[in-house]
């Protein structure tokens, strides 16, 4: 994580002539962190998180195809109301979709609920991953606290500007990552939830979101970016390559 900003990037190179920077002096006793950067980096949430994937892939499957039926009749029920047949709902047209008694709504609803019903053990396994993963959490920043000899921890967003030397999140995760190696994915019987930890999960779930769409976008722009053959003209072969173990 980079907390350089330009216009304090700017102002540091047009006085480092006459004050040299000295990065040691600067940072000691100071660690900066935070609990959803190091979470969502440890080994034993990534881990949990695929083993809920293979353990609910027929519910994620249902999932995909009830999502597709569902957002086919909201569709249909749009085109219903689409009077002037532009593909945009008025709010006129709106009110009067919602005021309708069109079977298609209650086909809706059901698929809702039903997707509803399917997410719900996915949530609650995730839930207590992140929990159980989070309750190590601050064991490990106290032990890189003490090995680092560091006196204040500070949240990125309370940072102006600091060397990249300041960020402990990759030393907090590694000893995260020795404290819990691995987590269960199902709660118990009678496991309750804190706001705090729901807090947690939603933010957590927010930054693998934008991992994710991130990493779709890059795999997007390099395949983008490969050179297309013309037209006409055959793929070249692949080139032959070892066989690979299989995964299980």
């Amino acid at each position: 994580m980079n907390f350089k900003s330009k216009k304090v990037a700017l102002l540091l190179a047009l006085s480092s002539a006459a004050t040299p920077f000295a990065a040691n002096a600067q940072v000691a006793g100071i660690g900066v962190t935070e609990p959803v950067a190091v979470i969502t980096s440890a080994k034993a949430l990534q881990q949990g998180y695929k083993q809920i994937e293979t353990t609910f892939a027929s519910n994620l499957d249902l999932i995909d195809a009830r999502t597709a039926e569902s957002q086919q009749l909201q569709q249909q029920l749009a085109t219903q109301f689409d009077a002037n047949k532009d593909n945009q709902l008025s709010p006129e047209e709106q009110q009067k979709m919602q005021a309708s008694n069109s079977p298609l709504i209650a086909q809706i609803n059901a698929k809702q609920e039903e997707i509803a019903k399917l997410v719900q053990p996915i949530r609650a396994a995730q839930i207590f991953v992140v929990d159980s993963v989070d309750k190590s959490y601050s064991q490990a920043l106290k032990d890189v606290v003490a090995a680092n000899k560091i006196n204040v921890v500070l949240a990125p967003d309370a940072v102006l500007w600091a060397p990249d030397a300041i960020n402990i999140t990759s030393k907090v995760t590694q000893r995260l990552d020795v404290l819990v190696p691995a987590v269960s994915i199902t709660p118990p019987e009678e496991y309750s939830v804190s706001r705090r930890v729901m807090a947690l999960y939603e933010s957590v779930t927010q930054v693998l979101q934008a991992r994710a769409m991130r990493a779709m976008q890059q795999a997007q722009a390099q395949q983008a970016a490969q050179p297309q053959a013309p037209a006409g003209t055959a793929a070249p072969a692949p080139a032959p390559q070892a066989p690979q173990p299989e995964s299980r």
